[in-house]
């Protein structure tokens, strides 16, 4: 993944930011992708659907409290979040993602639970740039099958 350091600053803020303030106590993952939607992942139908195109900026948990006051079901599953191809902003191109990831060289870590586990497998797909896992207060960034705490 090619981004400057303004552009992961202001996106990891942004997850802080909903870290924070979560709408839901259920974990929130948020799957970062560059180029067409990542293989291993597939969407779960959601009527009504919320909107798609949101840019991830300091309006994201507002984002997500609106897609969940449409329809609850959608913190059930990743948001997917893409962009055409580097050096563009990424946007929510989807909402309750399966992450079906095949298992990977990541090293075990025990006792952290399916979507840790699936986070860090994901972050190891091909054009997948980072994957967010926010939960219980804490905020987690996986990248090219590694993993570190961000609050």
């Amino acid at each position: 993944m090619k981004q400057d350091s303004a552009d992961t600053d202001q996106i990891d803020a942004a997850f802080r930011a909903l870290t924070a303030c979560a709408p839901k106590p259920s974990p929130i993952i948020a799957c970062l992708y560059t180029g067409k939607v990542p293989n291993h992942c597939a969407p779960m139908p959601r009527n009504p659907a919320p909107a798609v195109g949101q840019p991830i900026d300091q309006n994201l948990t507002e984002t997500l409290a609106r897609a969940v006051a449409l329809n609850e079901a959608v913190h059930d599953g990743a948001i997917m979040i893409g962009r055409p191809h580097a050096g563009k902003p990424y946007r929510i191109t989807g909402w309750s993602f399966r992450l079906l990831p095949p298992d990977g060289a990541t090293q075990s870590t025990l006792n952290r639970g399916s979507a840790f586990h699936s986070s860090l497998s994901m972050s190891q797909v091909d054009g997948v740039d980072r994957v967010y896992l926010a939960s219980k207060g804490s905020l987690l960034l996986f990248q090219s099958g590694g993993w570190s705490v961000l609050a």
